[in-house]
């Protein structure tokens, strides 16, 4: 999508978080040192290889075709990632590295950068995961929170069947 933006002269922003490591060789070694408290990810790991992969397959077939309906209606599968990314996030060493933190910050970034394109542009167009998307808490929800209009493709091709202008 990006070199297809940037081939028509669309403005592209990529937000970005930095982190400040003095010595990567270091902290890495230090990393590998500390027990990380993984056992919830581990869990959830497994699980979700021994009883999603048909719920994984639904999604991604769902996806390829942009059944939102479909993808809205099968059980959420966040919670894995999430319990593996705070297990890293929550790690001493990640904490004194400022990456404790890196969800958040990322997301204030993203929509930062979102508000000044809003402001800048007439037409913005972002692009994220699609969990970000569907889950009730992520971006597009944040988005519509404050007030901006979010529409999914199938509001899309509802607005473009229903306007014979379009």
């Amino acid at each position: 999508m990006v070199r297809f933006a940037r081939a028509r002269g669309v403005r592209v922003t990529r937000p970005e978080v930095g982190i400040g490591i003095d010595s990567p060789r270091a902290a890495l070694k230090a990393f590998a040192r500390q027990p990380l408290d993984d056992a919830r990810c581990f869990s959830l790991t497994l699980d979700r290889v021994e009883h999603e992969l048909g719920t994984m397959r639904e999604l991604a077939d769902a996806w390829a075709v942009g059944d939102l309906e479909r993808m809205r209606a099968l059980p959420e599968t966040s919670a894995q990632y999430r319990a593996c990314s705070d297990a890293l996030a929550g790690s001493a060493i990640a904490r004194e590295h400022g990456v404790g933190d890196l969800r958040a910050r990322t997301r204030a970034a993203w929509l930062a950068a979102v508000e000044r394109a809003l402001m800048r542009n007439k037409v913005t167009v972002a692009l994220l995961p699609i969990g970000d998307l569907l889950e009730p808490r992520g971006m597009a929800a944040t988005l519509r929170e404050r007030r901006c209009t979010v529409e999914d493709p199938e509001s899309r091709i509802r607005l473009a069947a229903s306007d014979p202008q379009d």
